[in-house]
């Protein structure tokens, strides 16, 4: 019979585990997003290194948002990229959502209340 405390652990593990994840993949693609919407704002040159790099990077992340809106551009070249805008708030909620749902299927709707017993005991010993 396995230990309920070993069971627990594992479960937070795993939780812990796949909200990092989450977070470290869509931070990289919220950062990228951003960067692109930056750097079209400002009229970066398309045929630099890193910028061509960053457009070719993001062009995947960016296909399903494209058309929804209008993407206005000045005569200097600046871009408001609403496109990438709106990628940038789906993908943060598509985040949030992930890391409520292992927070809802990973951790047991008591582990909330024990851990935070834990957590008050234990710091009433000190």
């Amino acid at each position: 019979m396995r230990d309920i405390s070993a069971v627990r652990d594992n479960q937070l593990a795993i939780h812990r585990f796949f909200t990092i994840l989450t977070n470290f993949v869509f931070g990289a693609i919220m950062i990228l997003l951003g960067l692109r919407f930056l750097f079209r704002l400002f009229g970066a040159n398309p045929g630099a290194g890193f910028t061509q790099w960053l457009y070719d990077t993001t062009n995947a992340l960016m296909d399903p948002f494209r058309g929804i809106f209008p993407t206005p551009t000045t005569d200097g070249g600046f871009v408001l990229d609403l496109p990438a805008l709106v990628a940038l708030i789906i993908y943060a909620l598509v985040a949030a959502l992930l890391v409520y749902l292992f927070n809802l299927f990973l951790i047991p709707a008591d582990e909330e209340k024990t851990v935070v017993e834990e957590v008050t005991t234990s710091s009433r010993r000190r």
